[in-house]
């Protein structure tokens, strides 16, 4: 009996445990809810605001991507390494697959036991970029959404109010002279490096631009290039052209 008792009071204690045993640290009342609220957040379309890069590989012939981006209450980090890796049977690698001023829409949330992903797939010109975001120490979608806030917005990021040519460069990926630093990001995303310098008087600063959006693995392997130049600048906060510098940081505010 006394081994009856004890498997008896087991029994119940285990379905006294607090639910947060369950995927990514939430009890099921507490995944619906946030759920719901990333689906109340993201109904229709979302821009990116950052660059947005994926690991991508194959194995045991399925394809599959997952996050690099993570986002907790305090900030968000993305951390790269653009180094590809292959084993017998397994390769995997970073793809630059979401770019600033890209169009996404909501798949769905991903519950696992230590985190929760948001997965995102590209729509319309994007189609085919798809991307995911890691969430971190969070119980509630409201304690990251001022964060998630800094990568994607509901809103174009797109001013209507700026020229003709330079919205129909933005949506064209092209550099257009006399770009502001944030019209510029728009096409051309985080730059690898930056510098400032002086120059007769007049501020300058240069961008080096990424040449590749990295190897994306899958059903097959590819490269895109960008078609950036390797580097621009700005004078006094407008495109002026083509740099032979570089360094790093940037400031789009000023």
């Amino acid at each position: 009996m006394r081994y009856g008792s004890a498997f008896a009071a087991f029994a119940l204690a285990t379905l006294l445990l607090p639910c947060s045993a369950l995927a990514g640290g939430l009890s099921k009342a507490e995944r619906k809810t946030f759920e719901a609220d990333v689906q109340s957040a993201y109904p229709g379309t979302v821009w990116a605001l950052k660059d947005l890069p994926v690991n991508t590989g194959f194995t045991m012939m399925a394809a599959w991507i997952s996050p690099i981006a993570e986002v907790t209450p305090g900030g968000f980090s993305i951390q790269v390494t653009s180094m590809g890796q292959a084993t017998l049977g397994m390769a995997s690698t970073v793809w630059y697959g979401v770019r600033p001023n890209d169009t996404l829409t909501l798949k769905e949330v991903e519950f696992d036991d230590e985190f929760l992903v948001i997965a995102f797939v590209g729509e319309g010109g994007s189609k085919g970029r798809d991307t995911k975001v890691k969430i971190s120490g969070a119980t509630t979608f409201a304690e990251v959404r001022p964060v998630m806030d800094q990568l994607l917005t509901a809103t174009s990021p797109v001013d209507p109010s700026w020229p003709d040519d330079i919205r129909q460069g933005i949506a064209n990926r092209t550099l257009v002279n006399g770009m502001s630093k944030r019209q510029a990001y728009l096409v051309v995303g985080e730059p690898t490096e930056a510098s400032t310098a002086e120059e007769e008087g007049k501020k300058v600063e240069t961008w080096k631009l990424r040449q590749t959006c990295g190897m994306r693995i899958g059903y097959a392997a590819s490269v895109e290039t960008t078609g950036f130049p390797q580097e621009i600048r700005f004078v006094d906060g407008k495109l002026a052209g083509i740099a032979t510098t570089a360094g790093g940081g940037v400031s789009l505010d000023d």
